[in-house]
């Protein structure tokens, strides 16, 4: 990549290398990129990390700047010698590896790892080039081939440089040291021929060949460091510098075959013990029958606790992790503070997370079966992308997943609103409807398979917050079977259904696969799971097939009511939500009286209910209503004196009630009005007796929004015409216009019309993807989130005979902030003057989100918690 000079710094009397970049790959890469990624690497301290001095460009020319080191480098040592000593070969590359963590965990992966970079200064290795193809690679790399050049050096290039990946993580470097090593052991490298072509070809097809069938002087650990160190997906390998070393330094460490061939387990005593005393072979074949036969041993079970990622924050919704399935390695969707989301690989033997690149904005992470790949959303569309480094791919867009789950017969299957779940195959190809919403569900979500792919299990959820399990056969089929209540179940091995509830609790529950039935009784197997927000169907655990037990503990939850201004500084109200002991942050909705002076809010009691309380800002909180079931989504009558709520049983259809707004009633309601389908919100207007409403979602999967005379109990239903699925109802100050979020085009989207069924057609007003609308009371504003960024916007519009939107813009990141759990009603308001926002911020005492307890062998306890 470049030619270097001897050279004299004359302000401080010194010698220098002075690299200089070809000229045609300076011109590929451009001198403003390449001075800015080089900036990076020159933050490297590190005694085995040679400093960069300087950088430049002049004339065209871009250059860098290194120490002069008296010495050679390894290449001429290896040229020299051939074969270095075992333990000064394992002593350089504990060296490297150690530079090399201290990088990684910096953000900066070399990429070009070889003998040549490699300088030994006063018999110290130290890496010189650090992070240049960093530089390179980002400066111009899509554009490398143009100038004949390649970033890597065939022999020490990992697959995913010689398959031609452009985004390599610290995995490539990992391959390179153990390319190194075995040449410093071996006196060639790796993987040989004769031309680059051929060598490459060779890295990609052929199996990590052994050192120690070149050397026997080779002690087994460095054998198999060097073997895991080449593995071909990156995932196999070392997760870290820091783990190599200890491997290293281990003397029992095996991998792969070579475990079976100097293990110790049972049949090997055996057959010593048979060759010894010249025992026959009938009594070896029944040594053999008994170990076939016995009860294997209980291996012990093991708790610790881990930082899933420093300095990260997961989200407050959706499937936020996932293991794989050998139980190696988490996958995280979180973000940096004030940045948007995306994913990171967390391997069990590395200290920190990773990100993925590619990812950001991303959700609802899951582990392909053989864990060298990852599915998740990303805004309306369904990816995959490889741990090994490659672009991820998209498989589906514009039918947006909330979740999904890999199965191991071919098929990532997820959530679609209109349907169900569906299913694609995970290469991509055709998309097939596999469960329909039946009997007032309002979604289908959190899928998990059984084995081979034979059934799918998953929680439905209907507008009265009613989470429960369900399964279905996974062939395409309408037909499911509900089991029983509870959220995020997984079916495992032993033959248990486990799954979170609404207290914070995972629950197990004997479960035949073949009959899909369950057989026994319900068990409590974890006290105190992370079950977030309102609305939220997924509790924060993931088991791996070898009985790997990972789970977020569940804290105090505190629902703090703040105001936020349009810039997002956040300022707390004088008194909190109650604190509860569970962890289910519940709450159905929020509403400022006219005067801004009073709330509605519905939160959850410790009955487990909503229920609808006032809140006179800055004094006092006192129940209004408290029914049997829920009571939730609040509005006020004009004059302030009066509130309408919807009210819930578990045995009937969600109605309208209404209550006092001073609280005389004393928690006793009155109904308003009832329907067939059930009413799920409702607008009251000016005009004396009427009122907007939406009914429930039909087997048909539709929402529809009518207008009740109340004085004359009339109720003209579906107002607006239409086949499609409506929520959200929101009535502009004027009356004039009804804001909504409609399915129409394969996603929710915020939409205006008239009010007056016979004037207009629908307006889309979102840009992509919208939520909870809500008019501003200045008669100016609309404001709606967008489940995408997170953002809450606001448009400016003019109505007169149309509505005329102006502008959009986006004013903060609204994720942090409790949402409804099917975007309808907003669970959020506006001041009178539209200056700040009335949200509820959701917190966890000492951030429990960050942490995750780790169960090994967690069958041993599964079987004895809940015996089947």
């Amino acid at each position: 990549m470049a030619t270097v000079y001897l050279a004299t710094d004359l302000r401080h009397e010194r010698n220098v290398a002075l690299k200089v970049l070809k000229p045609e790959l300076a011109a590929v890469v451009g001198a403003d990129r390449f001075l800015a990624e080089i900036k990076t690497t020159a933050n490297l301290q590190h005694p085995h990390i040679l400093p960069l001095f300087d950088s430049g460009a002049a004339d065209g020319f871009l250059f860098y700047v290194m120490p002069r080191v008296e010495g050679e480098s390894l290449r001429e040592r290896l040229d020299q010698d051939h074969q270095l000593s075992v333990d000064e070969a394992v002593r350089i590359a504990s060296a490297v590896a150690q530079a090399l963590d201290y990088a990684h965990r910096h953000g900066v992966v070399h990429r070009d790892i070889k003998p040549a970079n490699i300088l030994m200064h006063d018999g110290q290795p130290v890496i010189s080039d650090f992070g240049i193809a960093l530089a390179v690679s980002a400066g111009g790399a899509g554009r490398l081939t143009e100038t004949g050049l390649s970033l890597g050096t065939p022999h020490y290039m990992s697959p995913e440089q010689a398959t031609g990946e452009l985004s390599v993580g610290p995995p490539t470097d990992v391959w390179a040291l153990g390319c190194v090593l075995y040449e410093m052991l071996t006196g060639e490298p790796p993987y040989t021929g004769g031309t680059p072509q051929s060598v490459l070809g060779k890295i990609i097809t052929e199996p990590a060949p052994s050192a120690r069938k070149q050397r026997k002087t080779v002690p087994p650990n460095v054998d198999a460091v060097v073997r895991r160190a080449l593995e071909k997906v990156p995932a196999d390998r070392f997760a870290s510098g820091d783990a190599f070393v200890r491997a290293l330094t281990e003397a029992g460490f095996s991998h792969g075959e070579e475990k079976e061939v100097v293990g110790a387990g049972p049949w090997h005593r055996w057959r010593r013990l048979a060759v010894a005393t010249g025992v026959s072979t009938v009594v070896l074949a029944l040594a053999l029958v008994w170990l076939l036969t016995a009860e294997p041993p209980s291996r012990p079970v093991r708790r610790y606790t881990i930082t899933l990622a420093s300095d990260l924050v997961l989200p407050t919704n959706g499937r936020v992790m996932d293991v794989s399935r050998d139980g190696s390695a988490i996958v995280l969707a979180a973000s940096l503070p004030g940045m948007p989301p995306q994913l990171w690989l967390r391997p069990l033997g590395q200290l920190e997370a990773v990100p993925i690149p590619g990812t950001e904005g991303a959700g609802a992470p899951h582990f392909s079966p053989d864990g060298a790949s990852i599915a998740f959303r990303l805004g309306a569309s369904l990816r995959t992308a490889s741990l090994g480094g490659a672009p991820p791919q998209t498989l589906m867009d514009g039918l947006p997943p909330s979740d999904l789950t890999w199965s191991d017969d071919g098929f990532i299957y997820f959530t679609n609103a209109e349907s169900g779940l569906s299913r694609i195959p995970a290469g991509g190809g055709e998309v097939e409807v596999v469960t329909t919403l039946q009997g007032g569900e309002v979604n289908h979500n959190v899928p998990s398979t059984l084995p081979e792919g034979r059934a799918l299990l998953f929680t439905t959820n209907d507008e009265t917050g009613t989470r429960r399990i369900a399964v279905a056969t996974a062939r395409p089929s309408t037909q499911h079977s509900v089991l029983f209540e509870g959220r995020t179940p997984t079916y495992v091995d032993t033959g248990h259904i486990v799954f979170g509830t609404v207290d914070g609790k995972l629950l197990a529950v004997p479960f035949d696969p073949d009959r899909l039935e369950v057989i026994g009784p319900v068990r409590e197997v974890v006290p105190s799971v992370w079950t977030p927000t309102a609305g939220g169907l997924v509790s924060r655990y993931a088991v791996s097939d070898d009985g790997l037990l990972v789970y977020v503990p569940g804290g105090v939850v505190e629902q703090q009511l703040v105001w936020v201004d349009r810039g997002g500084a956040a300022r707390e109200l004088d008194a909190a939500l109650p604190r509860r002991a569970y962890v289910t942050a519940n709450v159905g909705g929020v509403a400022l009286a006219p005067d801004d002076e009073r709330l509605a809010v519905s939160f959850q009691g410790p009955s487990g209910d909503l229920d609808l309380h006032l809140m006179v800002l800055g004094e006092r909180t006192f129940p209004l209503a408290q029914d049997v079931g829920n009571d939730f989504r609040p509005v006020w009558f004009p004059l302030g004196d009066t509130i309408a709520y919807i009210s819930a049983t578990a045995d009937g259809n969600p109605e309208v009630r209404k209550v006092p707004a001073d609280g005389s009633w004393e928690g006793r309601s009155e109904v308003v009005l009832e329907r067939d389908a059930g009413v799920f919100e409702v607008q009251v207007s000016r005009v004396r007796g009427m009122m907007y409403f939406r009914e429930g979602v039909t087997n048909l999967g539709r929402g529809d929004i009518g207008l009740f005379d109340r004085q004359n109990q009339i109720a003209r239903e579906r107002l607006f015409a239409s086949d499609f699925h409506e929520k959200g109802l929101a009535l502009s100050p004027d009356e004039r216009w009804i804001a909504y979020v409609s399915n129409r085009s394969g996603q929710d989207e915020v939409y205006v019309r008239p009010a007056d069924p016979s004037e207009g057609v629908p307006q889309p007003v979102s840009r992509a993807d919208g939520v909870e609308p809500l008019w501003g009371r200045n008669g100016r504003e609309l404001y709606y989130r967008e489940p995408s960024t997170g953002y809450l916007i606001s448009v400016t519009y003019t109505a007169g005979e149309t509505f005329d939107v102006e502008s959009r813009e986006q004013l903060f990141d609204a994720s942090g902030y409790a949402t409804n759990g099917d975007g309808a009603w907003r669970s959020y308001d506006a001041s009178i003057d539209g200056q700040r926002f009335l949200m509820i911020r959701m917190g966890v005492e000492a951030e429990a989100g960050a942490q995750a307890v780790v169960v090994e062998n967690w069958f041993e306890e599964l079987r004895r918690l809940a015996p089947n």
